[in-house]
């Protein structure tokens, strides 16, 4: 980067003024400086915004922004402590390979069109009461080979999400809402998901070493294969809410005696062998607790 790419405020403004007249702001390469980029940003944003490649050099707060087109921060550097407070991403959000290197307030933003985060450097971002995915769009959330380590998802809402190879080390995922989520070869080592809910959910060759479950976790179409670690909490809650039966290890349909709804399905595939023993053990006993055995 040459300093003809260092741009002043002023500069900046101008570029968000012409930005207005052609539907589209583009900072993609740029040098920018600390500043509150929401307040030359109209309140309901109409204009497909590039930011590729840009490296923000100081705090960037673009809080309750509302983006109605696609936002590209493809590659970007923050610098400083990168602000999306309660902003809405209505299309398309790309942070493909983005490195916030002061950490990331996602919380309480909408990413109601999809969000790529592939390979994206969010350690200890906050993501608390975001909602991240909807049902009803066809977009999904991908966070593939991205380092969450120690982010904070406290209560949000994630939907057709992709996980895959995901460093997830020490996230806190409490009372999250997950639906229609894979984490494949994400390892969750230390990661909080008490409270959390599950509907159609697969680990698949994930490292579950010392991750937190508790009483409040909701499982339902929960499936495992090739899951690794130890987790006494994890095993706890797999017998504590559904009671594995000895003769129907392969595919049990297993009840959970905290849901009225009936039977959940949990189907465990290919399980670490001593895995398995050990959560299949944990289980029988709960369940001769149960039967009075």
């Amino acid at each position: 980067m040459t300093s003809r790419n260092m741009l002043t405020q002023s500069e900046i403004q101008a570029i968000f003024a012409d930005g207005r007249k052609h539907a589209g702001i583009d900072l993609s390469g740029k040098i920018l400086p600390a500043m509150e980029f929401a307040n030359y940003l109209p309140s309901v944003n109409t204009m497909v915004t590039h930011c590729d490649q840009a490296i923000f050099t100081g705090p960037a707060d673009f809080k309750h922004t509302v983006f109605l087109y696609n936002v590209y921060f493809i590659s970007a550097t923050f610098e400083g402590h990168a602000d999306f407070e309660n902003v809405k991403f209505d299309k398309e959000a790309y942070f493909l390979r983005a490195n916030f290197k002061k950490g990331a307030s996602f919380k309480e933003a909408n990413l109601y069109g999809g969000g790529d985060f592939y390979s994206a450097h969010l350690e200890n971002a906050d993501f608390e009461d975001a909602t991240l995915g909807h049902l009803d769009s066809s977009q999904e959330i991908c966070f593939s080979e991205a380092y969450l380590e120690g982010a904070r998802f406290k209560n949000a809402q994630i939907v057709k999400a992709s996980f895959k190879n995901t460093h997830l080390q020490n996230a806190d995922f409490e009372g999250v809402h997950f639906k229609d989520v894979v984490f494949d070869g994400a390892d969750m080592s230390g990661a909080n998901f008490k409270g959390a809910g599950f509907e159609n959910v697969t680990f698949s060759n994930v490292n579950i070493d010392g991750i937190k479950w508790d009483g409040n976790t909701q499982l339902g179409n929960i499936k495992l294969k090739n899951v690794r670690g130890a987790s006494p909490e994890f095993r706890e809650a797999q017998a504590r809410l559904c009671p594995l039966y000895a003769d129907q290890a392969a595919e049990p349909v297993i009840h959970n005696p905290h849901k009225g709804d009936g039977p959940v399905n949990v189907i465990y595939g290919q399980l670490d062998p001593d895995f398995r023993a050990r959560l299949t053990a944990t289980a029988v006993t709960a369940n001769q607790h149960v039967r009075g055995k």
